[in-house]
């Protein structure tokens, strides 16, 4: 059992990596993977500022936006 949940998590990281690279210039794609649970807050702050090259306040308020968003 412990190789199986080896192979799952492998298998789990290599989609989150490529789901990640593909979407990277997506804010949209990175929106969708924080809505489905991929990927977490902090993961969206940095994407999100390594992507536009923008502050951390700056960042902050597009992911409290899309949270705002997201509850309505």
């Amino acid at each position: 059992m412990g190789k199986s949940m080896d192979n799952l998590w492998k298998t789990m990281t290599n989609f989150l990596k490529k789901f990640l690279k593909k979407e990277k210039k997506d804010p949209i794609g990175l929106k969708k993977a924080l809505d489905l649970g991929l990927i977490s807050k902090e993961e969206f702050l940095r994407f999100t500022i390594i992507k536009k090259g923008v502050s951390l306040e700056k960042a902050k308020t597009e992911l409290k936006n899309f949270l705002k968003k997201q509850k309505k």
